[in-house]
């Protein structure tokens, strides 16, 4: 749970299987620690705004070459 920081414009990246839509918000709680959430396709919700109180449930996390 924390509160939308960034929205970050949708990008398109071309695939191996075709074109796919990617968006990055960042989302930050009380104790000022940050989290980068990437939405992959059409799965973001075109109507979150800044400072809006977002809560993930059921997220999958994957590291993408270690990082």
């Amino acid at each position: 749970m924390g509160v939308v920081q960034t929205i970050g414009e949708t990008i398109t990246i071309k695939g191996k299987k075709g074109n796919i839509n990617k968006k990055q918000i960042r989302i930050i709680d009380q104790t000022q620690n940050y989290t980068d959430i990437i939405f992959w396709g059409n799965s973001y919700e075109s109507t979150l705004t800044l400072h809006q109180i977002l809560i993930i449930k059921d997220a999958k996390v994957n590291y993408y070459q270690g990082i």
